[in-house]
């Protein structure tokens, strides 16, 4: 019992030390994820030392809200304690390449822990499960966060910085975090095209997409139902071929014709 008690006490020591480090924090990028979550942590408390971009406006506007410095050269990259990398995914490798000197994490839920393979600093996920949009306002208290490391104190110290932010803060394997953001893709990508296909076939009728916000509301208050499956809807669930086979003769465009077909079958098949 000895042993464990000491760990433990160790795993304590360690995670204070890094949570009274960890106060300078690195944003690097300027986009709507670099934008909520840089105003989120210094509303926290947490010192936003600088923005790195290569987009100088952006960063110059972010780093005004802030009160920070920016720059896109990494020679005039100044002190931090911590680096968050919030740039697309193609570019996380590049960028990943040039900070490995200090704890970095990125907050891409697909490009994994991969891109730190030759990185020897601390490294790390901090995935935020929400579609941002630097004009939207965001109850970031509301977003979920997800932690992913290899290094178990690290993680640790991550939850506790992002906690600061958000009570839905909590620590997970890589693999479950493919599958949250495989989820996210079907949630949320694909129902806002649905919804844009919708509007579409409205505005080739001089039809009115308010016309379905009605529905569409209505539709997100039974979701809070965990038995989503049940609540389905509509010819395919009532397995009504004739109304389905009306939809696709209407249908001219014939990546659209696939897709319904695909949704239809897929209901029918797995009510």
């Amino acid at each position: 019992m000895i042993l464990p008690n000491i760990m433990n006490n160790y795993y304590k020591i360690i995670t204070l030390f890094f949570y009274n480090l960890m106060k300078k924090i690195l944003i690097i990028g300027s986009g709507n994820v670099a934008h909520h979550l840089s105003i989120a942590l210094k509303n926290s408390g947490f010192e936003i030392s600088q923005i790195f971009s290569r987009n100088l406006i952006t960063s110059e506007k972010l780093a005004s809200k802030i009160g920070c410095d920016f720059t896109n050269e990494i020679e005039k990259v100044q002190d931090y304690d911590l680096a968050i990398l919030c740039v697309k995914d193609d570019e996380i490798q590049n960028v990943v390449n040039q900070f490995h000197k200090r704890p970095i994490v990125h907050t891409s839920g697909t490009s994994g822990l991969s891109v730190f393979k030759n990185q020897k600093n601390l490294t790390g996920i901090v995935y935020p499960l929400q579609t941002f949009n630097k004009n939207t306002e965001i109850n970031i208290n509301e977003v979920p966060f997800f932690i992913v490391s290899n290094d178990i104190v690290f993680k640790k110290e991550l939850k506790n910085i992002f906690l600061r932010i958000s009570g839905k803060t909590e620590i997970i394997s890589e693999n479950r975090l493919k599958k949250i953001h495989l989820a996210a893709v079907f949630a949320c990508n694909f129902s806002t095209e649905m919804y844009s296909i919708a509007q579409e076939i409205l505005r080739a009728e001089n039809s009115d997409f308010e016309n379905l916000k009605p529905l569409i509301y209505q539709n997100f208050k039974k979701i809070e139902n965990d038995k989503i499956k049940t609540l389905r809807t509509g010819p395919a669930k009532r397995k009504d071929f004739t109304i389905i086979n009306e939809h696709l003769e209407t249908i001219r465009d014939p990546r659209l014709k696939k897709i319904y077909q695909a949704i239809s079958d897929y209901i029918t098949q797995n009510d």
